[in-house]
């Protein structure tokens, strides 16, 4: 009887000393991606490897297995670029620490990439950079939300195909028809050529954004039954959260209708100048987070340019959607 009554207590405490736990400690982890950016980044020289050496340093404080490419990955010389011959140096070498701990490369082709064979050197190369689309264009999935849907999904687009007057009827209704089916809690487009940009050297392609701009801004309003039984249309969501992109060999970001652009151009080929004095100036690369969880449903990530030789701090935005 009294080893009964022992046992009842020291469950009765056991218990009490559950319920006194901190509610983050009972709550699961909440599902979180973290990815890294990089844009014009194929030099082979110094300064792509101290971009590198600068990601490693911050895979060792915050772990990431994904990597965002935004074009001109494989500078050649005389401005050419994109030959297989240039692989090793200005890919295995640079990367090589971060490629040894798993991390997966997903790249956009840049007009630099296409300069041999038309970027077929890259595209045949999947097991570097992972571009699954024939024609340099395809999305993909990142993380899994409760019901088993995508937490982000990345549309990643071939502006060498698309930018000026060029004209790719396809893959226009590949974006269209993919951003509707999409399923995703986020979505991020990347490119090479920016819609938006304040870079002297390039600046923002006005007919590009003429033909992307509108299937991003495309709104879907779904309908929903409330308690009373009617059928009411819901807020319109936009289809798109964020636009990356390079080329301009700057940082800047801003937002434009409700989305946000973020040109990320420091990656390792040499700077170039911008019109605006808010604009991030420095070889860097973008570290960013997807959550979805109860704190931090608002936001979509906590994106921060990580300088490897600036004479600015680092900057950082949380993103709004």
């Amino acid at each position: 009887m009294i080893l009964s009554r022992r046992r009842r207590l020291l469950c009765l405490l056991c218990f009490l000393c559950f319920l006194c736990l901190p509610a983050g400690l009972l709550a699961p982890e909440p599902a979180v991606i973290r990815f890294a950016v990089i844009g014009d980044s194929g030099t082979g020289d110094a300064h792509q490897y101290r971009i590198a050496e600068q990601m490693v340093a911050w895979h060792d404080r915050l772990p990431y297995e994904l990597v965002l490419m935004l074009g001109d990955n494989v500078y050649g010389a005389f401005w050419g670029g994109g030959n297989r011959k240039d692989f090793e140096e200005k890919f295995d070498r640079p990367y090589a620490e971060l490629l040894r701990r798993g991390v997966v490369f997903r790249a956009a082709l840049g007009n630099h990439d296409t300069r041999a064979d038309g970027g077929r050197h890259l595209i045949e190369a999947r097991d570097r950079f992972h571009i699954e689309g024939p024609e340099g264009y395809y999305s993909f999935t990142a993380g899994t939300q409760p019901d088993g849907a995508p937490l982000i999904e990345f549309f990643v687009i071939n502006t060498v195909r698309l930018e000026k007057d060029k004209k790719d009827p396809e893959q226009l209704a590949w974006l269209d028809k993919a951003l509707a089916e999409s399923q995703a809690r986020w979505r991020i487009v990347y490119g090479h050529h920016p819609l938006y940009s304040t870079g002297k050297r390039h600046g923002g392609d006005e007919k590009l954004r003429e033909k992307i701009e509108p299937l991003l801004l495309r709104q879907e309003k779904p309908t929903t039954k409330p308690d009373d039984g009617a059928s009411s249309p819901l807020p319109a969501m936009r289809r798109v959260q964020v636009v990356l992109a390079g080329h301009d060999h700057i940082y800047q970001r801003g937002e434009v209708r409700g989305l946000r652009y973020v040109v990320s151009g420091g990656g390792g080929a040499p700077l170039l100048r911008f019109d605006k004095v808010n604009t991030f100036y420095g070889k860097s690369h973008i570290l960013a987070d997807a959550t979805l969880d109860g704190t931090r449903k608002d936001y979509l990530a906590e994106m921060a340019s990580v300088p490897c030789a600036s004479s600015r701090p680092r900057e950082s935005v949380n993103m709004q959607v």
